[in-house]
């Protein structure tokens, strides 16, 4: 993620000397020319800082029970779905190949399953109430389909008429089968 970061921001670095050297102005070339690519140099960098951050949290705790084992399997998440994220940043900086890609969405996949039932613990370590988090799902109480289907009866697309034209366009192809 390092090299990335150093990659984008040296790119960058050079498209603004090079617009500079072609007589455009400091203030044209950082806010109108160079806008995406001073927000992806500004991104980069970021999450970097987020990843060595979270690396160098986890060789710093005291913990020698269940949370170390947990916090490493989702700094790797991050880090991997950090990676796949950006893909095409690391492979124009030269840091992956597309062979790694195929290799990183295997390890996230299997991240995933991993964290699955850590997955409500981590959230309800943050101490946010349900409410606040506006979910139907990960409910405390366990009320995850009743939830689900109250939403469903309150969501104004639910509640409104039916299109013109559905009975004579949309629901013989709905109906059809293949």
């Amino acid at each position: 993620m390092e090299a990335r970061a150093l990659a984008v921001v040296a790119q960058t670095h050079t498209q603004m000397q090079t617009l500079l050297a072609r007589g455009a102005s400091h203030d044209e070339v950082w806010n109108q020319m160079l806008m995406v690519e001073l927000c992806a140099a500004s991104r980069a960098h970021c999450e970097f800082i987020v990843a060595r951050n979270f690396v160098g949290g986890l060789s710093d705790m005291d913990d020698d029970g269940a949370l170390r084992p947990v916090l490493s399997r989702l700094a790797a998440l991050y880090i991997v779905h950090t990676i796949l994220g950006a893909s095409g940043a690391f492979l124009e900086a030269g840091v992956l190949k597309v062979r790694h890609m195929r290799w990183l969405r295997d390890i996230e996949n299997e991240l995933l399953a991993e964290i699955r039932p850590d997955a409500v613990p981590l959230v309800d370590a943050f101490g946010f109430p349900d409410f606040l988090l506006n979910s139907a799902l990960g409910r405390k109480d366990g009320n995850v389909y009743q939830s689900l289907f109250e939403r469903a009866l309150e969501c104004p697309t639910n509640t409104a008429p039916l299109a013109n034209g559905f009975f004579e366009h949309l629901r013989p192809v709905i109906d059809k089968s293949f």
